[in-house]
């Protein structure tokens, strides 16, 4: 062999394992026909289906939050007997701090004058006043 021969077979020999070494280290480059989307980030529908969702979830929210309140205000209620002379009065109050709700219930007795059906409450004489925890919400 001479200097010529070593230098057809090093034209021939060197790009075969150049070759191989390439697709050793990335064999889906010599896949045909394999083309890699270029992401282009989310699509109009993507957009618009999240933005749907979170609309939706919001909704919800808010209607459970509306529910509540209304769970905690219709809970007032007034004890009085026939012929009672005092009547106990029971409201309740419903605070929101963020993600989460109170219900508290205020409760006091007052004096009652009167007779039969046309009872009076008056302020002036109230007594026991006080308050309690009811329920707390969590949204």
């Amino acid at each position: 062999m001479n200097n010529n021969d070593t230098t057809i077979l090093g034209l021939i020999y060197w790009p075969i394992v150049f070759m191989f070494c390439l697709n050793y280290m990335n064999p889906s480059a010599f896949e045909k026909g394999v083309i890699q989307p270029v992401s282009q980030g989310q699509t109009q529908a993507e957009i618009k289906a999240k933005q749907e969702a979170y609309g939706l979830a919001r909704l919800a929210k808010l209607q459970e939050i509306e529910d509540a309140e209304a769970d905690c205000r219709q809970r007032s209620y007034t004890i009085v007997g026939k012929g009672s002379p005092t009547e106990e009065k029971h409201t309740f109050s419903f605070t929101r701090d963020g993600n989460k709700a109170t219900c508290i219930e205020y409760f006091s007795t007052s004096d009652r004058f009167g007779e039969g059906e046309n009872f009076l409450g008056y302020g002036n004489k109230s007594r026991n006043k006080g308050q309690r925890f009811a329920q707390d919400y969590t949204f």
